[in-house]
């Protein structure tokens, strides 16, 4: 069996996980305290299992302090994680 590898382009667009893209879009708004739906709904998230694994991220995200729950399914980005992380 022969397998054959794909170098990817780099301007082909790469598929970001639940973390970077939550934290992307919290820093649109970095003041606001976004619901969790208002956050599931804007990453284009619809499927029940996955939002359910967002919610689970998003509550292990404020235990590490990423975040900050501002209330019941409220949260905003931590200060020190505005900036995004320096690419090597």
């Amino acid at each position: 069996m022969r397998v054959i590898v794909r170098r990817r382009d780099e301007t082909e667009p790469v598929d970001l996980g639940f973390r970077e893209r939550t934290l992307r879009l919290l820093r649109t708004d970095p003041g606001r305290a976004w619901r969790t739906v208002e956050i599931s709904k804007a990453l284009g998230i619809t499927v029940t299992a996955k939002y359910r694994s967002l919610c689970t991220q998003i509550n292990q995200w404020a235990e590490q302090t990423m975040l900050i729950r501002e209330g019941r399914g409220r949260y905003r980005i931590a200060p020190e994680w505005l900036a995004p992380a320096a690419q090597d």
